[in-house]
C-alpha cells in the first residue's frame, strides 16, 4: 500500500508499506479521506518525531476486513476513528485527565491516516470507531476526533447562558468552538486578522467580530458586558503577546483557556493579577470517549457545520506541501485523499 511516510526532520516521503495484518477483534480500513490537523503541523514544524512515522488521525474509511469477535461493524461499513483510548480506570482517568492516561498515549492506530490502509486494534474498535450514516459526507465525519476536542474544552469551561467569551484564532478549531459557544448560548467575540475568516466566523453564529490587532478590544469587551470583561478568552491561535493582552480582555473570576500550542518561549505573566483578580488559566487538549459520542451525534444531527471549513484536497504526494500551506495561512482545513 502507499503510504507518507514522515523522515525527521523535514521530509515527508510517500513509500510503498506492507497492508497491516488484522487480529482478532480488529478490523482493518480502506482510507477514504484523513484530515490534517494542528498536531501534525506542530510535529513536522517543530521535528518532534524522533524516528519515522506515518502521521494522521482524522480519518474516515472503508472495513474491508474483520477479524474474529467483531460484532459492531460488518465488511462495507464506513467508518470514522479516533486514534486513542484511556485505560479508563488510571488515576488520570479517575480525575477526568483521559488526554493524560499513559495508556491513552501508548495506543494508536497502524500505522497512521496518512496510508490506503490501516489497522483498528480491538480497543478501538470497542471504544473510538463509529458509523457514519449516509447524510454525512467523509469531510464531514472525519471531524469527529477534533470536534470531540472542542466539546470536552467546552464543557470543563463551565459557562453559563448569557455568559461572554472571546475566540483567539477562526481556523477549523476557533470556527468549531463558536459553534459550540453558541450552542450553550453564550455571545461571542471572534478574533482573527483576516476578513474573510471573520465573515465565515459571522455566517457560522458568532455575534461580533474584531481583528485581532485592533486597539479597541479591550474597550469593545467592557462596552458589551457592562464593564465586567469577558468570562473566558479561548486561544486557539495567537502567541505570547497575545495571551499578555487578554489579561484586559477576562473579566475578574473569569479563564483564559489555552486550546493550542502558542509558544515554546517562556512568556511573563503577572502573578499578581491571577491571584487578585482570580483569573484561571487552564488548556484542554484531547478527548474522552464520551467526548467523542456527542461530537458524533453533533455532526450526524447537523447542529455544527464543518464542511465550509475545508478549503483544500490533496492526494499523499502534496501533504509535506499543504502543511506549509497551513502554517502560512493561506489553507484552512486540508484533507488528504490517499
Amino acid at each position: 500500500m502507499r503510504a507518507a511516510v514522515y523522515y525527521p526532520p523535514d521530509s515527508i516521503r510517500v513509500e510503498d508499506l506492507p497492508v497491516p495484518k488484522i487480529g482478532d477483534g480488529e478490523i482493518l480500513l480502506k482510507v477514504r479521506a484523513c484530515g490534517v490537523c494542528g498536531t501534525d503541523v506542530l510535529k513536522v514544524t517543530r521535528a518532534l518525531p524522533k524516528k519515522p512515522v506515518v502521521l494522521g488521525h482524522e480519518l474516515v474509511g472503508d472495513v474491508v476486513e474483520v477479524g474474529q469477535g467483531v460484532q459492531k461493524f460488518k465488511v462495507g461499513d464506513r467508518l470514522v476513528v479516533a486514534h486513542h483510548v484511556p485505560c479508563g480506570q488510571c488515576h488520570y482517568c479517575r480525575h477526568g485527565n483521559h488526554s493524560m492516561c499513559r495508556h491513552f498515549k501508548e495506543t494508536n492506530l497502524d500505522p497512521g491516516g496518512f496510508a490506503e490502509y490501516l489497522r483498528i486494534p480491538a480497543e478501538h474498535v470497542e471504544q473510538t470507531a463509529f458509523r457514519v450514516p449516509a447524510g454525512l459526507s467523509d469531510d464531514e465525519g472525519l471531524f469527529t476526533e477534533p470536534l470531540s476536542c472542542c466539546v470536552r474544552n467546552v464543557r470543563r469551561a463551565r459557562l453559563m447562558p448569557g455568559d461572554f467569551a472571546v475566540v483567539v484564532g477562526m481556523g477549523s478549531i476557533g470556527l468549531m468552538m463558536v459553534q459550540l459557544l453558541k450552542l450553550i448560548p453564550t455571545q461571542v467575540l471572534a478574533l482573527d486578522l483576516f476578513e474573510e475568516r471573520l465573515e465565515l466566523a459571522k455566517r457560522l453564529g458568532a455575534d461580533f467580530t474584531l481583528r485581532g490587532d485592533s486597539p479597541d478590544i479591550a474597550a469593545f469587551i467592557a462596552e458589551h458586558t457592562e464593564g465586567r470583561r469577558a468570562d473566558i478568552v479561548v486561544f486557539t491561535a495567537g502567541g505570547g503577546r497575545v495571551f499578555q493582552s487578554a489579561f484586559a480582555w477576562v473579566r475578574d473570576g473569569g479563564a483564559l483557556n489555552l486550546f493550542a500550542s502558542l509558544s515554546d518561549k517562556p512568556v511573563e505573566v503577572s502573578l499578581d493579577a491571577l491571584y487578585h483578580h482570580e483569573i484561571t488559566v487552564f488548556s484542554s487538549y484531547s478527548p474522552s470517549p464520551e467526548d467523542l459520542v456527542e461530537a458524533h451525534r453533533l455532526l450526524c444531527e447537523k447542529k455544527v457545520q464543518v464542511a465550509p471549513l475545508v478549503t483544500h484536497h490533496v492526494g499523499l504526494e502534496r501533504l509535506r506541501e499543504s502543511i506549509d500551506w497551513i502554517t502560512a495561512q493561506q489553507a484552512m482545513k486540508v484533507i488528504v485523499n490517499p
